[in-house]
């Protein structure tokens, strides 16, 4: 097999069927994947900063709603992680006017979160252990993994074949 590829090869019955399947890694694909997930990840962590200062601006009425929207913000956005987060309470006159309150003017409490966040590292190195596998299987258990590859990549002629077929260009009278 190539240096592009390693490989594990293994036996299974599956369905009163004897199989060989094959476990591939494509060093070129788990490459081109690494990066495309490094773009994603800029990107993501772009949206996740602005969705996180939107978050840090929003007053909530009590300590269980702000960590409800702080759970909520952290399903959003699995690739990141709260590096550091803290509940504020925050008074503020009810009224909404500015400057000092006078001695007997009541204040609301509102909660706030603040923090900062960070790329999940573990998420991430999970991300990367999968990319690049693929599986094939065959039930000629004759068959090398060498072989199955080259077939599996040749594929592709057929299919050009059936896009051809299915294209306006091709019409039968």
């Amino acid at each position: 097999m190539s240096e592009r590829y390693s490989f594990y090869q293994t036996f299974v019955e599956y369905g009163g069927i004897k199989q060989k399947w094959v476990l591939l890694l494509s060093h070129k694909m788990k490459e081109k994947k690494e990066q495309t997930l490094r773009t994603k990840l800029d990107k993501e962590v772009e949206k996740a900063d602005k969705a996180f200062k939107k978050l840090n601006g929003e007053d909530f009425f009590c300590e269980e709603d702000a960590l409800k929207a702080a759970e909520k913000w952290i399903k959003e956005f699995p690739s990141i992680v709260f590096e550091k987060v803290d509940l504020k309470a925050i008074k503020k006159r009810e009224s909404g006017k500015r400057g000092k309150p006078s001695k007997y003017e009541e204040l609301k409490t509102y909660y706030r979160i603040d923090g900062s966040i960070k790329v999940n590292d573990a998420f991430v190195l999970k991300e990367i252990e999968k990319m690049g596998f693929f599986i094939l299987a065959s039930n000629d258990i004759s068959l090398s993994p060498e072989d199955m590859l080259k077939y599996y990549k040749g594929q592709d002629n057929v299919e050009k074949g059936f896009r051809f077929l299915k294209s306006d260009t091709f019409s039968i009278s």
